[in-house]
Formats: C-alpha cells, sequence, structure tokens
C-alpha cells in the first residue's frame, strides 16, 4: 500500500503542478492535440474492455475455482503424509510434504498478488485522488482571483465612462445654458432703449439740495413689463480647479440661477438718480448684483428677494421697506443709511457687515442664517430676530430694544456695549459667548437657555427669568445657565407681572413707567 501511496502521491502531484501552473493557459494547444489523440485510444481501450470483460471474468472464476481446488490439494497432501508418518512408509510421507508446500506456497502467492494489487490500487486512488481535489479546489480560487481583477478592470473602465458620460452630459447643460444666454443677448437693445428714455427724463429738483428724475406712467408701465421677461437663469461661469497638483480654469454652471439683465436695469435706474419708490411694482427679484455698489440713493421698497448680492456695498443708500428675502449676502456690507421695515427673512450670508445705520426700526431678519455677521452702531426697535440661526455674531455699541430673539440659535457671539431692554428672548439658546457692559432691564429670558455664556458688567434689573403662580415657590420655564452674581442680584416673584424677576440687592430704581417719546423715538417716516 506504500507503494500505491507513494504512486499516487507522485502522479497527483505533476497533476496538480500542472493545474496550478499560472501557464496552463499557454499549453491549451497542446492539451487540445494530445486530448484527440487521447480520445482514439480511449475509445479502443473501450471496445478491448467490452471484449475482456466476458473473459477476464471467465478466468477470474477458474482462478478462484483453482485456487479453491489447490487449497484442497494441501489439505489432502498433508493428510496423506501424516499417513504415511504413521504407516512407517517415510518416503511417501516426504513425497506428500513436498506437494503440500508446492500446493501452499502457490495458494498464498495468489492470495498476496490479490491483495497486493487491491491496497496499491486504493493507495493510488486515495492519493491521486486526494491531491488532485486540492489542486482543483485551488485552481478555483486562482481563476476566482483573476476572474475578480478582470471585474475589477471593468468596474474601474465603467467609473471611466460614467465620468465622460458626466462630463458630456455637464458640457451639453453648458451649451443650452450658452444657448439661453445668446437668446438673452436680444433684450440688451431693448433695455439700451428704455435707458435712454430714463435718461432722457429731466431731473427735478425734490428740495434745495436733491434731484431726481421722475418717470411716467407710461414709461414706468414698459419698464414693469419689460423685467417680468427678465426671468432668471444659469449661466456659466469659471472657476479654479486642481487636478493632479496642476491649476487649471475649467467652466461649469452657476451655483443658482440669476438675472443679470436686472441688474443692469437696477444700476441704470440708480445712476440716472431715480427714486425707486416710484418703480416699486417693478420686480427687480433674482438680480444678479454681486460686487455692487450703490451710495447716496433711495431704494424705498424695491423688490430683491431670491438675489445674489455677493460682495455688494450700499452705502447711506434707503432701503427702507425693502424685500430682500431669501437672497445671498456673503460678503455685502450695508453702512449707514437705512434698514428700516426692511425684510431679510430666510437670508444667507457670511461676513456680512450692518454699520452705523441709524434707522433699523421693524426690519425683519426671521429665520436669517447668518455666519460671521456684525451689527456695529445699529439703532433699531422692534427687530425681529425670531427663529435666527447665526454663528460668530457680534452685536456692539448697538441700541436695540424691545427686539425678537425668540426661538433664536445663536453660536459663539459677542455682545458689548448694547442696549437690549424688553428683549424677548424666550425659547432662544445663546452658546459660547459674553456679554459685556449691556443692559438687558425688564428682557424677558423665560425659557431662554445660556450654555458657557458670561455675563459681564451687564444691567439685568427686572429681567423675567421664569412664571410665578400664586401661592407657590415654584419658577416654571426658568432660564438655564444664567449665572448670577449673588452678591449683587436677588430673584423675586412680581405678582403684578406673574414672573419671577432679578433684582439688585438693593432696588434704587425709580417707579417703572412706560416707554414714552423720550425713550423710544418714533419710526422714520416711509
Amino acid at each position: 500500500m506504500v507503494l500505491g501511496v507513494a504512486i499516487g502521491a507522485s502522479a497527483g502531484a505533476i497533476v496538480s503542478w500542472v493545474l496550478l501552473s499560472p501557464k496552463i493557459e499557454r499549453a491549451a494547444e497542446t492539451v487540445d492535440q494530445v486530448s484527440q489523440t487521447a480520445q482514439a485510444m480511449i475509445a479502443g481501450a473501450g471496445l478491448a474492455l467490452l471484449v475482456a470483460a466476458p473473459v477476464g471474468w471467465y478466468v477470474i472464476a477458474r482462478a478462484l475455482n483453482s485456487t479453491t481446488a489447490s487449497l484442497s490439494a494441501v489439505v489432502s497432501n498433508l493428510s496423506a503424509a501424516a499417513n504415511a508418518v504413521i504407516d512407517a512408509r517415510h518416503g511417501a510421507a516426504v513425497s506428500h510434504a513436498r506437494d503440500a508446500a508446492h500446493e501452499g506456497v502457490a495458494w498464498y502467492a495468489a492470495v498476496s498478488s490479490r491483495r497486493w494489487i487491491a491496497q496499491t490500487a486504493i493507495g493510488i486512488l486515495i492519493a491521486f485522488g486526494s491531491l488532485i481535489g486540492s489542486a482543483l479546489l485551488f485552481r478555483q480560487i486562482i481563476l476566482l482571483s483573476e476572474q475578480n481583477n478582470k471585474l475589477e478592470k471593468q468596474t474601474k473602465l465603467l467609473a471611466a465612462q460614467n465620468e465622460l458620460i458626466i462630463d458630456q452630459s455637464s458640457k451639453i447643460d453648458l451649451q443650452t445654458i450658452t444657448s439661453e444666454a445668446q437668446r438673452r443677448s436680444g433684450a440688451l437693445s431693448e433695455l439700451n432703449f428704455l435707458t435712454q428714455r430714463i435718461f432722457s427724463t429731466p431731473l427735478t429738483n425734490i428740495n434745495d439740495t436733491e434731484t431726481r428724475r421722475v418717470l411716467d406712467d407710461q414709461l414706468i408701465s414698459q419698464l414693469v413689463n419689460f423685467s417680468h421677461s427678465l426671468t432668471s437663469y444659469y449661466t456659466v461661469e469659471t472657476v479654479n480647479s486642481t487636478k493632479d497638483d496642476n491649476m487649471e480654469v475649467v467652466l461649469k454652471r452657476s451655483e443658482r440661477a440669476r438675472s443679470p439683465e436686472r441688474a443692469q436695469l437696477i444700476r441704470g435706474l440708480a445712476t440716472a438718480q431715480v427714486d425707486f419708490v416710484h418703480v416699486a411694482e417693478v420686480p427687480f427679484d433674482y438680480a444678479d448684483l454681486r460686487s455692487a455698489s450703490f451710495s447716496g440713493i433711495k431704494m424705498h421698497s424695491i423688490r430683491l428677494s431670491n438675489s445674489d448680492l455677493g460682495k455688494s456695498r450700499f452705502n447711506s443708500v434707503n432701503l427702507q421697506g425693502a424685500d430682500l428675502r431669501n437672497s445671498h449676502l456673503n460678503g455685502a456690507r450695508f453702512n449707514y443709511g437705512s434698514i428700516q421695515h426692511a425684510d431679510f427673512a430666510s437670508t444667507h450670508g457670511d461676513s456680512v457687515v450692518f454699520d452705523s445705520i441709524d434707522a433699523a426700526n421693524s426690519a425683519v431678519f426671521h429665520s436669517a442664517r447668518l455666519v460671521g455677521t456684525s451689527f456695529l452702531n445699529i439703532v433699531g426697535y422692534d427687530i425681529i430676530f425670531t427663529e435666527l440661526r447665526a454663528i460668530r455674531l457680534s452685536i456692539h455699541s448697538s441700541t436695540l430694544d424691545h427686539c425678537d430673539f425668540g426661538d433664536a440659535h445663536v453660536n459663539s457671539f459677542t455682545i458689548v456695549s448694547t442696549k437690549l431692554r424688553h428683549c424677548n428672548f424666550s425659547k432662544s439658546l445663546f452658546k459660547n459667548g459674553t456679554v459685556v457692559a449691556s443692559n438687558l432691564s425688564d428682557a424677558n429670558l423665560v425659557g431662554a437657555h445660556f450654555e458657557n455664556v458670561e455675563f459681564i458688567d451687564t444691567d439685568l434689573n427686572g429681567a423675567k427669568i421664569g412664571r410665578h403662580v400664586e401661592g407657590s415657590e415654584e419658577i416654571i420655564d426658568r432660564v438655564i445657565g444664567l449665572k448670577l452674581d449673588k452678591s449683587k442680584w436677588n430673584i423675586m416673584p412680581d405678582k403684578q407681572s406673574k414672573f419671577w424677576v432679578v433684582r439688585p440687592l438693593v432696588d434704587t430704581r425709580p417707579e417703572q413707567i412706560a416707554p414714552s417719546a423720550s425713550t423710544r423715538p418714533p419710526d422714520h417716516p416711509h
């Protein structure tokens, strides 16, 4: 059996090496030729087996019978030898013993041969079969690995194809946008015609120091109709892109739809010194006013919703009642002038500056999203900051009494030297900031949350910090995070207002009266 195992292992190793060889594909042609010759040989062997099988079966049966007969002869000879010994026939005993030995050797040789052949065949089958099975398994793993490599290459090719398709779609999109811009170029002639008519309107003295052009109703109607046709659209812009450490300029579609023609119309009216209150019906929504600069003009009630005012400058511009909802204000500056009753609701802006504006009454910043925005030297009452979302907010040297910060969320802020009297901070959240030398007297802090906020030299006299229920010492909806200096401040219930309020330890404040004209100036006229 050892010999069979050795033979089977050797044969299996040779075949396994062939199967595991990475160059097996190169031998495919030779294998095909050998297999064709082997087919004929196998067919001949099959026919030979058909003829040899009955003959072999007969020979095996005869051999078995012969083996059985030889064993009987061995026994007979041994019996005869024993009888001869008993009868003292020594010659006959030796002869029978010799015949028995010959018969026994012949019988044992046949049996040993069959056993050896069977064991050797089984050893070859086990060794060869086990190695071939393992080789086939490993070969399958190799083929699967090669298949995975091919699939990976195919995936990369498909990804490259998708990039080309996306690039092609982008170019088609840019082509469509360019076609739209070319189509709009036809409006320039009409814009030039209307601009000429605007400048042909004579200047009218408004007062001793101010002259304006007052447009007639027919021209205003034409401007309204023309502006309605100047709807917003996407444009092609150039941007710097880094690819393989190389800087290159690429074309891409603009981030949002804009109307450059409406912006040109606004610039023309501003240059012609037209008072925008007379053209309030003209829509300028979605105007592309990026990097625009206006100074000393009146833009009363101008409609600029969804416009792009990125890096624009408004110096001493009166934006009273202007509609700037959903506009983009990145880098815009509003210096001096007025934003009274202006609507900045849902605007988006980064690094926006409102500086030295003394007329901001009733401006609206509801749901504005502001980052790095500054309010400097602002004077305004009843400004609405409800649901404001701001990061890095700065409010310095301003008067913002009676403003509403309800449900505002502000993270990282500084409030310095600012009056916030009677302001509403209910349910607001202010995090990571300081309030320095400011006045929050009589402010409503019920339900507000101050997290990591420090109040330094700030007046909190009369500030409401929670609701009071008569006959109970419980503070309902108490402000969270307000750290009071117990050496300066105390809290007590105010039965008249039904709130818990902050009071100094020694309240020397005179009896509170309603705000009068001396503490709350009237709104600026429209």
